[in-house]
C-alpha cells in the first residue's frame, strides 16, 4: 500500500513536471510580445522621457522587427549547431540584458541600439519555440502543445496590452521593462527543466543565404521606413543622395525585392546541389505555400499597423493615458483572442481558405466601419465593434496561418519552415508600421497644406511658426503653445486648431480605409489555401 502510495506520488509529480517546458515556452513568447507591445502602448511617455519625437519611437520598433526579420533564420541554424536548450537560454539572458538597457537608456540611440540586441535575442528565442514542443512533448501531448504555442502567438497581444498599459501607468515604462527583466529571469529558471533536446550536430550555415536575407530585409525596412522623409518617388531634401532625383527609399525597396527572389533562386540552388539551404525549398514549392506565406506577411503589416497608429492618435494627438490607449484596443485584443482560441478548435474540420477569406472580410469590413464613425471617442459602441470585427479576422487568421505553414510541408521540415514564418512576420511589422506612420504624415501634410495655404483666417506670422512640409502630429494643446509665439488673435488660434484637428482625423481615417483595402486584396491569396493538413504525404498536427 504503502508503495503504490510512494509510485502514486510520484506519477503526480512526474505528470506536474512535464508542463513546465510548455510553460517556459508559453512565457517567453508573451516575453516577446511585451517588449514592442511597451513601445507602442507608452509612445509618448518614452518620447517626452528622452526628450525625443514620437517618430524615434517608432523607428525603436522597426529597427526591432527588422533585426529579428534578418536573423531569425540564422539563429534556427545556430540553435541546431549549439542545442536549443543553450541557445534558448543564452536567447534569454540577451533578452533580458536588452531590457536592462532599455530600463537605463538616456537617449534615442541607446533605445534602439538595446531594440536591435533584443531583436537579435528573439532571432534565437522564436524558433526555439517550436524546436523545444516537439522536443519535449510526444503525441498527443505534441499536438495540444503545438496547439497552444500558434494560439498563444496570437492571443499574447491580450496580457500583452493590457500589461503593459498598466505598468506604464504605474510604476512607469522604465520600471516596466524591470519587471521584463524578473520575467526573462523566471523563464531562465523554468528552462532548466527543459529536455536537452537535440545535441550538437553539424549543421552548415548557408552564409551567402544568409547575407541575401539580411541585405533584403535591411533595404526593404529602410526604404519603407523613410518614404515620407525622403520622398515616396522624386527625392526631397531631406534625402541622403538621389539617382536623376529619384529618391532612395523607392530603389532601396526595389532593390530589397531583387534581393528576395535573389535569396529564392539561390535556395532552390543549393537543395539541388544537395546542399541545406537556409530556408528549405519546400516553403516555396507550391501556390499554396506561397499564398499562406503572403497572407501571413498581410495579416502581420495590417496588425502592426492598427496597433501603432492608435495608440499614436491617442497619446499624442488627444493626450490620454497609456491606461487608457490599453483600454481602447481592448476590443482588437479580447476579440483576437476569443478568434484563436476558436480557430484551435474548429481549424481542424473546416476549409482553410473559408476561414482566412471570412477572417479577411471581418478585418475589411471592421476597418471600414472604424474609419468612418471614428471622431475622438473610443467609446463609441459602432467604433468599438469595428475595432472588434478587425481583432477577430487577426486573431483567427495568425492561429490558422501559423498551423497551415507548419503542415504544408514534411514534418521534418516544421521546425525549418517555422523561421521563415517568423521572418516574414517581422519583416510585416517593420513595413506596416513604417508604411502607416508614412500614410497619416503624408495625409496630414496634404490637408494642413491645403487648408493653411489658402486660409484668409491664417495670417503669415502664423503660417512661419508651422512647417507645411512636415507638419507634426501633434495635439490642440501643443500646437496652441506653438503658435502662441507670434500672439495670434483668439479667432486665428481656433482656426488653426480647427485645421489641425480635422486634419488628424482625416489621417486617421485614410489608415483605416487603406487598411480596409489591404484586407480585400488579401482576398487574392486566401482564396489559394486548402487543407493542406488532410493532403496524402503530409503530416497532420490538431491542437
Amino acid at each position: 500500500m504503502a508503495t503504490d502510495t510512494v509510485s502514486g506520488a510520484a506519477a503526480d509529480t512526474e505528470r506536474r513536471a512535464s508542463w513546465i517546458p510548455i510553460v517556459a515556452i508559453l512565457l517567453a513568447q508573451l516575453l516577446l510580445v511585451l517588449d514592442v507591445t511597451m513601445l507602442k502602448v507608452s509612445i509618448e511617455d518614452i518620447a517626452e522621457s528622452l526628450s525625443a519625437a514620437s517618430s524615434w519611437v517608432k523607428s525603436a520598433i522597426v529597427a526591432y522587427a527588422l533585426s529579428v526579420a534578418a536573423l531569425i533564420t540564422t539563429g534556427a541554424k545556430l540553435d541546431e549547431l549549439f542545442g536549443v536548450r543553450r541557445m534558448f537560454r543564452v536567447g534569454v539572458l540577451v533578452f533580458a540584458a536588452s531590457m536592462t538597457a532599455m530600463a537605463l537608456s538616456r537617449n534615442v540611440h541607446s533605445m534602439i541600439v538595446a531594440q536591435i540586441v533584443a531583436g537579435a535575442a528573439t532571432g534565437a528565442l522564436a524558433p526555439a519555440l517550436v524546436i523545444l514542443v516537439t522536443d519535449n512533448y510526444r503525441g498527443n501531448q505534441r499536438a495540444t502543445a503545438m496547439g497552444w504555442l500558434a494560439a498563444a502567438q496570437a492571443m499574447s497581444i491580450v496580457p500583452g496590452i493590457l500589461l503593459a498599459g498598466l505598468l506604464a501607468t504605474w510604476p512607469g515604462w522604465r520600471y516596466a521593462y524591470g519587471v521584463f527583466i524578473l520575467l526573462a529571469l523566471g523563464v531562465y529558471a523554468l528552462s532548466e527543466k527543459v529536455v536537452a533536446g537535440r545535441g550538437r550536430q553539424r549543421v552548415s550555415i548557408d552564409v551567402i543565404g544568409v547575407l541575401l536575407a539580411a541585405m533584403a530585409v535591411y533595404l526593404i525596412g529602410t526604404g519603407c521606413n523613410n518614404l515620407y522623409d525622403w520622398g515616396a518617388w522624386r527625392a526631397s531634401e531631406r534625402a541622403p543622395f538621389d539617382l536623376f532625383q529619384i529618391s532612395p527609399a523607392p530603389l532601396a525597396i526595389a532593390g530589397g525585392a531583387l534581393l528576395v527572389r535573389a535569396f529564392i533562386v539561390w535556395s532552390h540552388h543549393v537543395g539541388e546541389m544537395g546542399g541545406t539551404p537556409l530556408v528549405p525549398p519546400e516553403a516555396f514549392a507550391s501556390p499554396r505555400e506561397r499564398a499562406a506565406l503572403l497572407s501571413m506577411f498581410l495579416v502581420a503589416a495590417i496588425g502592426a499597423a492598427i496597433t501603432f497608429v492608435i495608440p499614436l492618435y491617442i497619446e499624442v494627438v488627444q493626450g490620454r493615458s497609456v491606461l487608457y490607449t490599453a483600454l481602447a484596443l481592448a476590443p482588437f485584443a479580447v476579440a483576437g483572442f476569443a478568434a484563436a482560441a476558436l480557430v484551435v478548435r474548429v481549424g481542424a474540420i473546416a476549409a482553410p481558405r473559408r476561414i482566412a477569406a471570412g477572417a479577411f472580410l471581418c478585418v475589411a469590413i471592421g476597418a471600414v466601419l472604424t474609419g468612418a464613425t471614428i471622431r475622438n471617442d473610443w467609446n463609441d459602441l459602432l467604433v468599438m465593434l469595428g475595432m472588434a470585427a478587425v481583432g477577430f479576422g487577426e486573431g483567427a487568421l495568425g492561429t490558422l496561418l501559423f498551423k497551415l505553414l507548419v503542415t504544408c510541408v514534411a514534418h521534418r521540415a516544421e521546425t525549418e519552415v517555422s523561421p521563415l514564418c517568423g521572418s516574414a512576420e517581422y519583416l510585416a511589422v517593420a513595413i506596416g508600421t513604417a508604411l502607416s506612420s508614412a500614410l497619416i504624415v503624408g495625409v496630414l501634410a496634404s490637408g494642413v497644406q491645403r487648408e493653411v495655404v489658402e486660409n484668409p483666417l491664417v495670417p503669415e506670422s502664423l503660417k512661419a511658426h508651422v512647417d507645411l512640409e512636415r507638419p507634426s502630429f501633434v495635439s490642440n494643446d501643443r500646437l496652441r503653445a506653438v503658435l502662441a509665439r507670434a500672439n495670434p488673435s483668439a479667432g486665428q488660434v481656433a482656426e488653426a486648431v480647427r485645421i489641425n484637428t480635422e486634419a488628424r482625423l482625416d489621417a486617421l481615417r485614410a489608415c483605416f480605409f487603406a487598411l480596409a483595402a489591404l484586407a480585400v486584396l488579401a482576398l487574392l491569396p486566401a482564396w489559394q489555401l486548402s487543407h493542406a493538413a488532410t493532403e496524402p504525404g503530409r503530416a497532420r498536427l490538431d491542437p
